[in-house]
């Protein structure tokens, strides 16, 4: 135990009469004593201050979350089961435009805090990767992200990763901890459909008739 708390546990206080009758404190902690321990004190709360981010720029998480799921299926399915996840049953969004190898979409969704947000991206297709970057939205500062899908077992089984980063706007400490939190569950969400969805058209003969992807 170190010498100031040893002086913190054991000081006695006495009263002392001043000239005019009035009652005074006075510690028998010695002056350097008293000095040394609101030091440290003081140290702690510097150091207490200094880690609590004051917003998300500070925090130490990483900007981004992702997750992977193995899919028995083709990657071609896979392909479409991501396409589709955003469309029909889904209800993930709708299409804005397409062109070759790029789509529009617009998604609406609900984040906590934020409530009903609105969001534009461009997703971009090539054969085993499918990059989306926000265009606009009205609340997020930033929602991008990539989906990887990896051939296994000769190409009858797919690992599909799912990398995505949100930035709400929000500048609140440990922000960025809460966007992960429940970015990563809407990234398991969506793996988890095209999971199902991917290998219910593998057992369904789904395969079959879809157009391989490029």
């Amino acid at each position: 135990m170190s010498s100031g708390a040893a002086y913190i546990t054991t000081a006695r206080f006495h009263k002392i009469g001043s000239a005019k009758g009035s009652t005074q404190i006075q510690s028998s902690l010695p002056p350097r004593s008293i000095d040394h321990t609101v030091l440290s004190l003081l140290l702690t709360l510097c150091g207490l201050f200094l880690c609590a981010p004051a917003n998300c720029a500070e925090e130490n998480p990483a900007p981004g979350v992702r997750a992977a799921v193995l899919v028995q299926a083709e990657p071609r399915l896979v392909y479409e089961a991501i396409r589709h996840q955003r469309q029909g049953d889904a209800g993930r969004g709708k299409e804005l435009s397409r062109s070759e190898d790029r789509i529009v979409v617009e998604e609406e969704m609900n984040r906590p805090v934020l409530g009903h947000v609105s969001c534009v991206y461009e997703e971009v297709y090539t054969p085993k990767r499918i990059e989306y970057k926000m265009i606009k939205s009205d609340k997020f500062k930033a929602f991008e992200g990539a989906w990887t899908l990896t051939p296994e077992e000769g190409g009858k089984e797919t690992n599909v990763e799912l990398y995505s980063y949100v930035d709400t706007g929000l500048r609140v400490p440990f922000c960025r901890r809460l966007t992960n939190t429940q970015t990563l569950k809407d990234v398991k969400q969506r793996l988890s459909f095209v999971k199902n969805w991917a290998e219910s058209g593998e057992k369904s003969g789904l395969i079959a008739r879809r157009p391989r992807c490029r």
